[in-house]
């Protein structure tokens, strides 16, 4: 974003939309405002997305909608697994503890 604001560089390219930000509202403001303000284009190569050419403005906030809302169900679909994991006392560290050991069949064991 420096380099845009310094007229270092004209182009933001992303392999998607998503690269941009999950939230939609931001992402927005930065497709509509901020990027032609500093006179530079933003291309998301996957979604079909040019801020030079204005013919999909629908899909594009249709997709920061549904972007905002994937990262929102993964994040709870998260929280749900590990604390299902918690309640069943299972152990979830990446290393055991000082003097312990973890078992070779099922990690979740000290």
């Amino acid at each position: 974003m420096q380099d845009a604001t310094d007229g270092k560089i004209n182009l933001i390219l992303t392999k998607d939309l998503s690269r941009l930000g999950r939230d939609y509202i931001e992402a927005g403001r930065y497709t509509d405002f901020v990027f032609p303000s500093l006179d530079c284009r933003f291309i998301a190569l996957n979604d079909g997305v040019d801020t030079m050419h204005k013919n999909n403005e629908m899909l594009v906030i249709l997709k920061n909608v549904m972007n905002e809302l994937y990262a929102r169900d993964t994040s709870n679909k998260i929280k749900a697994v590990k604390q299902s994991t918690f309640k069943s006392g299972k152990y979830v560290g990446c290393y055991a503890p000082l003097g312990y050991k973890k078992s070779a069949d099922d990690k979740h064991v000290l």
